[in-house]
């Protein structure tokens, strides 16, 4: 048996001798004889004797005169001792070679039928029995095995890496043709051709056979089956450093985003991989190995329980994909593969919902870091929600904001008079401001904003004069007054702690939220 390990060339020659090959034992010294000239004709780095014996000092004189004669400078004998403590570790191996002697030794004791369990551990001993049972059936396929009522499952995994080429499994898999099976079968392409993460799972009435071929135990023909097929592989460890970077025709960096890689997987036409955005699962990038073949693309952005800071870069994200960049994908560190889409490719359009999730993050996410209270974007929202957070976030900019819904302000009379309330109640506009600190509530937290000033330069009282007769008469005292500006107009207001220059004039900064703007002023 040659083998090529670590760029030397090995030459295993297995020989069944459980008794030696001593000197009066000639046909088997031949037999080695023979053996030897065969291997050095190969010109091997080491040459092994396989043999299930102890060697005796004149087998191993004989064996280093025949090798120092057929030039082979590097050789060993593996006896009985190296066999069994291989053996020991790899007890699958001694369950294969023994499993039919096991079987008949069962079957003269009677040992056959079906235990009968009393207990809950009897049950765990019957199941770990036939998993060490089931591993047996073969030296390079190990079988998981599932129960659901009276369905069994069956999974097959490899025992090591080489099963598939020594010992090979072949399955064909034939399903009915029918339109409505299409997301099914376009999905178990993908995950056959690329190798696409998940399982795939095809019920009986798309399943018209499964035939399997390899192994004797194996092979056969199943209908009326269910089938799951999934790929496990995984040669980059999940949450491997990733980078996508967006190039436009021109050569430039038109957007750069870190990921982690969440799946990497091979089929027959070439390879998929998973990139993942704050834990979720955004692009899924496919190469195909032909290269007149097109490159593809799919992504699963979900603004749903993001931060306004993770959603605007999202929405980066789907503009960059939309926008028919080339794309470069780098994987920790080292550039993995470039995706290229043909020229003039038709660009796809931007929904509108994205354009107004975007507004709501970008004023959440200014509005958080001044309160200092963090908290994902909200699923749903009143337009008077809305309107509020887009008027606190002008108003940490140091803006001059119209209050929403603010039309009226009320007071209530002391009864003491002056020039200054008489001149109020006298039904002249007159200019006011208020200011007083802010504490609101909005989608279920409490927002500190800070200390606020609303005015008004002409606002007027409701039933001033019934207000100042009363004053007049020393019956005002706990009288309520309602100022409101004029022409149903609301109050404006600013924080004077962030004005940027408190001698030039105020200047009211439209809300810039289209036809909300001419609401509730």
């Amino acid at each position: 048996m040659l083998v090529h390990e670590n760029g030397l060339m090995l030459i295993y020659q297995l020989k069944c001798f459980t008794d030696g090959f001593s000197t009066e034992r000639r046909s088997r010294r031949r037999q080695i004889e023979k053996s030897v000239k065969v291997a050095a004709a190969h010109a091997p780095d080491e040459w092994i004797l396989v043999i299930p014996a102890r060697a005796t000092p004149g087998e191993y004189a004989f064996i280093e005169r025949l090798t120092a004669e057929h030039y082979i400078k590097n050789w060993r004998i593996v006896g009985r001792v190296e066999l069994d403590n291989w053996l020991a570790l790899m007890p699958d191996v001694e369950a294969y070679i023994t499993r039919d002697l096991l079987r008949e030794a069962a079957r003269d004791l009677g040992m056959h039928q079906k235990m009968i369990p009393e207990r809950f551990e009897d049950i765990t001993e019957l199941v770990r029995g036939a998993a060490k049972r089931a591993d047996s059936i073969d030296n390079d396929w190990r079988v998981d095995f599932t129960r659901d009522g009276n369905s069994y499952g069956y999974r097959i995994r490899p025992k090591h890496s080489h099963a598939q080429q020594v010992n090979p499994i072949k399955i064909s898999l034939h399903m009915r043709p029918d339109r409505h099976h299409a997301p099914w079968t376009s999905a178990f392409e993908d995950m056959i051709g690329f190798g696409t993460a998940g399982n795939v799972a095809l019920p009986t009435d798309i399943v018209d056979h499964v035939f399997v071929s390899g192994p004797a135990w194996l092979s056969a023909r199943h209908e009326g089956v269910a089938v799951e097929v999934g790929i496990d592989q995984q040669p980059l460890p999940p949450n491997t450093h990733a980078r996508l970077r967006f190039i436009d025709h021109s050569g430039r960096t038109r957007g750069s985003f870190d990921a982690q890689v969440q799946h990497f997987g091979a089929g027959s036409s070439g390879c998929s991989i998973d990139l993942s955005i704050h834990g979720t699962t955004i692009v899924s990038l496919r190469s195909p190995d032909d290269p007149n073949s097109p490159a593809g693309y799919s992504s699963n952005i979900e603004f749903h329980g993001r931060m306004p800071s993770e959603a605007l870069q999202l929405v980066a994200l789907g503009r960059a994909l939309r926008a028919g960049y080339d794309i470069e994908l780098s994987v920790a560190g080292d550039v993995f593969g470039t995706w290229t889409w043909e020229a003039g490719a038709s660009v796809e359009p931007e929904p509108e919902w994205v354009s107004k999730i975007e507004m709501l993050a970008q004023d959440l996410e200014p509005l958080q870091r001044h309160c200092q209270v963090y908290f994902p974007l909200p699923d749903t929202f009143s337009t008077r929600e809305r309107v509020m957070i887009r008027f606190l976030r002008l108003l940490i900019e140091g803006k001059c904001v119209i209050r929403p819904a603010a039309r009226s302000y009320t007071f209530t009379l002391t009864g003491d008079s002056s020039p200054e309330v008489e001149h109020m109640l006298s039904g002249q506009p007159f200019a006011i401001r208020l200011t007083s600190e802010l504490d609101i509530e909005i989608f279920g937290h409490n927002l500190t904003i800070g200390e606020l000033t609303h005015f008004h330069t002409q606002v007027v009282v409701d039933d001033h004069r019934k207000l100042l007769r009363a004053l007049k008469s020393g019956r005002g005292r706990g009288m309520r007054a309602t100022l409101r500006p004029i022409n149903g107009e609301s109050f404006r207001a600013y924080m004077p702690g962030l004005q940027i220059d408190p001698d030039m004039p105020l200047t009211v900064t439209p809300w810039g939220l289209g036809s909300l703007d001419e609401r509730d002023r």
